[in-house]
């Protein structure tokens, strides 16, 4: 007979399945998918019998958008979950002198490479260095470095109503 779930191991994985949720967004751009590549993701390492952390499940989710568009000549794009955006546009609900909306920045976001996306998520929202990202990743740190100083360059003019040539 399966062990009872505690609470607290209960609360960790909805957590992950959240964080899990927000980083396939950030390489989609497209709720369904993010939620498709979550779940595919999570059952390819219960299958192999892997443990299900943040780590080998965000490299899992990952390979997996990869190979999906890799088969697809389409590319994603749809809002972000309106959460998210906040935190990478460091927006506080009580400042009102936000130098960008959340509509503002969600756009941008959608003006990104899904490398840049996901390199700017993995940074500003779940909070890892470069070294980290750049494991995660598979690049060295100093692509992710760059990836990060270019998205951010890209998100700032775009924000602040500058031509998207100017942005690029």
């Amino acid at each position: 007979m399966p062990e009872p779930v505690s609470d607290a191991d209960d609360r960790d994985v909805r957590d992950l399945a959240r964080r899990g949720f927000r980083y396939a967004l950030a390489l989609c751009h497209e709720p369904s998918a993010a939620e498709d590549l979550l779940q595919e993701g999570w059952m390819r390492l219960l299958r192999a019998g892997s443990p299900v952390e943040p780590g080998p499940l965000f490299v899992t989710i990952r390979r997996i958008f990869i190979d999906e568009r890799r088969r697809s000549s389409v590319a994603p794009f749809a809002l972000w979950d309106e959460s998210v955006v906040e935190r990478i546009a460091g927006v506080d609900p009580g400042n009102e002198t936000v130098l960008a909306t959340s509509a503002q920045i969600e756009a941008a976001l959608g003006g990104l490479r899904p490398d840049e996306r996901e390199a700017v998520y993995l940074q500003c929202v779940e909070g890892h260095t470069a070294a980290e990202i750049a494991k995660l990743t598979g690049r060295t740190r100093g692509t992710v470095l760059s990836l990060i100083f270019r998205a951010k360059q890209k998100l700032s003019a775009m924000c602040h109503g500058e031509p998207r040539e100017a942005a690029q």
